[in-house]
């Protein structure tokens, strides 16, 4: 085992070094980006000097610390591939329009208090928008920087950032999932309901403490902060992805449910425009002619939905995180605005968004 480390090792530190070598090579970058580029060589050069010291260690051929030193390769290869496809991609095909997102996120980060360094953002992602979290790095589509109706999305992907660095609400509006669903099932149970309704209880328990908490959190943070906006992106992005509003999957909470839990915290913030936002998705539904399911209840109650709202408000407001006020943020009123414009004359939006985007762009960067 002792000379397959070795091997394994080595080749795992050639990796790292030429890692280095790609990072050291993007010359002449702006500030925020040269910032984030010396972050990761510095945890390129951290990671070298450990392969180092176990290729030293006269250990290293001892069975048994094989299993330990294995371990230790697997979390460093994993870091060397998730830097490799994150950040080393995204550096080496730097743009202009990824640095106009680049700083427009920043922008939007200091109207609402984001309480940490402001990721890079790139416009190279074949998967809508997505964040590297560990990474601090947000994927936007390629056309994007082009456009104004997707960018509240960007503050939904900001909150994974948020909850990522922030476990304890995370862990509270899990724990309010489980108190609900736990006494569900006692319910059922003094209820004599069938074993698969129980079952299917169960289910949608472990599902929460999954994926849905984390995606309802963030739904709800990005809405606390961008208000109204990011209940319009959230139709229009169900209109254009969603095969299925009512579908209970394992990775991402039922679109109807999303939209339900927006429309509740708008509500809180006091926002009428909820009032038209939930009318267009009931136009949305009935065209799609798509209905919910006997379960649908089941899996997203609205007091837990409900509860769940009330603390991201509750951790929002404690945190020193902003609701949205158009007199204080520009960049969350522009959205706001452009949703406005385009609600209200949809065939004529084109023109004023692009010279909206022309405006924020000489803006942006000129900085």
């Amino acid at each position: 085992m002792s000379a397959l480390l070795e091997q394994l090792l080595y080749d795992l530190l050639q990796r790292y070094r030429f890692l280095r070598d790609e990072l050291a090579s993007v010359q002449g970058p702006p500030p925020e980006v040269l910032t984030y580029r010396d972050g990761f060589l510095t945890r390129v050069d951290r990671c070298i000097r450990v392969i180092e010291g176990l290729l030293d260690d006269p250990d290293l051929s001892q069975p048994s610390f094989a299993r330990n030193n294995f371990h230790i390769y697997k979390r460093l290869s994993e870091l060397a591939q998730a830097i490799d496809e994150g950040p080393v991609l995204s550096l080496k095909r730097f743009s202009s329009s990824d640095l106009l997102l680049t700083r427009l996120v920043a922008a939007m980060c200091r109207e609402f208090g984001f309480p940490h360094t402001p990721p890079l953002c790139t416009a190279m992602s074949t998967q809508y928008y997505c964040t590297i979290t560990g990474m601090d790095l947000l994927l936007l589509p390629h056309s994007e920087s082009s456009h104004l109706l997707g960018l509240p999305d960007v503050y939904h992907e900001l909150g994974h950032i948020l909850l990522f660095r922030n476990s304890s609400v995370l862990s509270q509006l899990r724990a309010k999932s489980q108190a609900h669903f736990q006494s569900e099932v006692l319910r059922a149970q003094s209820e004599a309901w069938p074993a698969n309704s129980i079952a299917a209880l169960q289910s949608y328990s472990n599902r929460w403490l999954g994926e849905w908490t984390l995606e309802f959190g963030c739904d709800l943070i990005a809405t606390y902060v961008c208000g109204p906006a990011f209940g319009w992106t959230n139709a229009r992005l169900c209109a254009r992805l969603s095969p299925d509003f009512y579908e209970i999957m394992t990775s991402h909470p039922a679109d109807a449910a999303r939209t339900w839990a927006i429309k509740l915290m708008l509500e809180r913030l006091g926002r009428v425009e909820a009032q038209a936002i939930d009318a267009q998705w009931e136009e949305l539904r009935k065209t799609a002619a798509q209905n919910e399911s006997q379960e649908f209840h089941l899996a997203f109650p609205h007091a837990l939905l409900r509860e769940l709202v009330d603390t991201v408000a509750t951790y929002c407001s404690g945190t020193g995180i902003k609701a949205y006020a158009p007199g204080e943020m520009p960049i969350a009123k522009l959205l706001n605005d452009a949703w406005a414009k385009f609600l209200s004359n949809p065939k004529d939006f084109r023109r004023w968004e692009q010279a909206r985007v022309a405006e924020l762009t000489a803006r942006l960067t000129a900085s």
